[in-house]
């Protein structure tokens, strides 16, 4: 028999699907999703360690988070694999996959575009990079220099050509600024 869990607090991230009828959090170390027209909640991960950052993709049938697995964070994808089944809550099945291959360094902090073609994370901590989701191509954003160790804050623009995030410009992390960065070219952050 499911267990029925009751969820008052702990979550540490949440999404709402782009059709506004699914809301995928993280709670317990696992990703749920529940929709919100109906009760139905369903737990995505089942893992002994951590997940984190969870964010839905443009097609409300797929959800990109940090997993710390083997000793290392990465990006998983998660997708409803049957067309039959229409969101998350009611699948009957999910294809889970790791986004990289290279368990090498650290992903964390995944995020969409807007049109769901990229996909921002943040490299060891300080580097904030680009996946072209069709080709499979990663872009290097920041060099790492300004921002925190430990990760930091950014989003995407509403036309996904530019980057908003938070950095140390006067290398004091004590103290933070706001800047815009090009998603394509190698400018520094404009502030």
């Amino acid at each position: 028999m499911p267990e029925k869990l009751t969820l008052t607090s702990g979550i540490k991230s949440a999404s709402v699907s782009p059709d506004g009828k699914q809301v995928a959090f993280v709670t317990r170390g696992n990703v749920f999703v529940t929709s919100v027209e109906y009760g139905t909640t369903k737990q995505v991960t089942a893992t002994i360690e951590a997940e984190a950052d969870v964010d839905f993709g443009n097609d409300n049938r797929s959800l990109v988070y940090a997993s710390e697995r083997n000793g290392r964070w990465n990006i998983y994808k998660a997708s409803i694999a049957r067309s039959e089944d229409l969101n998350f809550p009611n699948a009957t099945l999910i294809d889970e996959q790791p986004l990289f291959a290279d368990n090498s360094v650290e992903r964390q902090s995944p995020k969409f575009s807007p049109d769901g073609k990229k996909l921002a994370f943040i490299q060891d901590e300080v580097k904030l990079m680009v996946l072209d989701v069709a080709s499979g191509t990663v872009s290097q954003v920041t060099d790492g220099t300004q921002n925190f160790a430990g990760g930091f804050n950014y989003d995407w623009s509403p036309d996904g050509k530019w980057l908003a995030l938070e950095y140390s410009a006067n290398g004091h992390e004590s103290y933070s600024d706001i800047a815009i960065v090009k998603v394509v070219g190698s400018d520094k952050p404009i502030n």
